[in-house]
C-alpha cells in the first residue's frame, strides 16, 4: 500500500491523515510560492539540530513577513509525535509555511491565518557510489545575484534550482554550481559549497546571497574544533578549480565529495582526507546527539 495512504501529517495544528489533509485552493504558497520549508533529517526518531531549522525558518518568516502561528517550542515535540505515528526513525522531514489564504490583496500583510504543515516519509539515502567516489559538478548560467532579497531564505520559489539541477543531471551530472555577478562562487541547487586548500576548509562568506546550511554551520564548528582554519570570503572560481578537495553539505546528504568540477578532476578524482575526517566527525556527533532512545 502507498505510504501516503497510511501517514499522519500535521497541518494546522492538528494530526489528520495524509489522504484527507486539505490546503485551500487559493492558499498563497500554491498561488505564488509565497511561502518557506525547511527539509530535516531524523536519526532514531529525532531530527539532527530540529532548533537550527526551526530557526531559521522563524527568522525567515520575521523578514518575510509571515505569521508563525505555531510556537518554536512546540515544534520538536510535533516532529516526534508524527514520526512515531507514522512509525519512523531514520526519516525525512519536512516542514512548510505558507503566508494563507489569498484575498485578492497582493500586500503581504494579509491578516489571514498561514499554512503550517509537517510532513513525514522514509528516508533512502544517496548512493553508497556518490560517497566513495564523489560528485560531478557542471556551472550553472543563471546568476545568484547579491541584491535578491529571496537569497538567504528557503522559500517556495525554489523552481529555479529544480531546473538548473535537472539540466545538470541530463547532462549527466550531479549538481550545478552557482556564481554571483562578480563570478565568485556562491552555493549549489541544493547544497553549500566548500573547498580545502593547504589543510584549510573554505567557504563563500554568509555575507554572501547564500541560504544559511544548517550542515555547512555544523561542519565549520567540526572544522574549528578540530584545529583548522575556516575562511569565509568571496571566492573567485579559479580557487576552487585549484583546491585540493571539494565538498558539499545539506542536512540530506550530510557531507558529500566532489571529485569532478566542470570537468576537471578535484584531488586526483577521489574523496580527500580532510573530507573523511569531517564526515566522520559529522556521524560522530549526529551519534551523541540523536543516539539515544526517542
Amino acid at each position: 500500500m502507498d505510504q501516503w495512504l497510511v501517514s499522519k501529517v500535521y497541518l494546522n495544528g492538528s494530526f489528520v491523515d495524509a489522504q484527507e489533509a486539505a490546503v485551500s485552493a487559493f492558499d498563497r504558497g500554491l498561488l505564488y510560492g509565497d511561502g518557506l520549508f525547511e527539509t530535516m533529517r531524523a536519526y532514531r526518531g529525532r531530527v539532527f539540530r530540529i532548533g537550527d531549522h526551526v530557526q531559521r525558518m522563524t527568522n525567515s518568516a520575521r523578514a518575510l513577513r509571515i505569521p508563525l502561528n505555531t510556537e518554536p517550542s512546540e515544534i520538536d515535540g510535533v516532529v516526534r509525535e508524527l514520526l512515531e505515528m507514522n512509525g519512523l526513525g531514520d526519516a525525512y522531514v519536512r516542514m512548510t509555511l505558507t503566508r494563507g489564504v489569498h484575498t485578492g490583496d497582493l500586500g503581504l500583510d494579509t491578516g489571514q491565518d498561514p499554512t503550517f504543515l509537517v510532513t513525514t516519509r522514509e528516508y533512502h539515502g544517496y548512493s553508497e557510489r556518490l560517497y566513495s567516489h564523489g560528485m560531478r559538478l557542471t556551472l550553472a548560467a543563471a546568476v545568484r545575484h547579491s541584491a535578491s532579497p529571496l537569497g538567504r531564505h528557503k522559500t517556495l520559489n525554489y523552481l529555479e534550482n529544480l531546473f538548473a539541477r535537472d539540466a545538470a543531471k541530463s547532462a549527466g551530472f550531479d549538481e550545478i554550481l552557482f556564481f554571483d555577478e562578480n563570478g565568485c562562487v556562491v552555493e549549489c541547487a541544493t547544497s553549500n559549497v566548500f573547498f580545502v586548500r593547504n589543510g584549510d576548509v573554505c567557504t563563500p562568506s554568509a555575507e554572501m546571497n547564500l541560504l544559511p546550511g544548517i550542515t555547512r554551520s555544523v561542519v565549520m564548528e567540526l572544522a574549528r574544533w578540530s584545529g583548522r582554519k575556516v575562511l569565509e570570503r568571496k571566492w573567485p572560481f579559479e580557487e576552487l578549480q585549484q583546491a585540493d578537495e571539494v565538498f558539499l553539505t545539506n542536512s540530506l546528504m550530510e557531507i558529500m565529495p566532489v571529485s569532478e568540477v566542470a570537468g576537471a578532476k578535484i584531488g586526483g578524482g577521489t574523496p580527500g582526507e580532510v573530507t573523511r575526517q569531517l564526515a566522520a566527525e559529522y556521524s560522530r556527533v549526529v551519534e551523541e546527539e540523536c543516539g539515544g532512545e526517542s
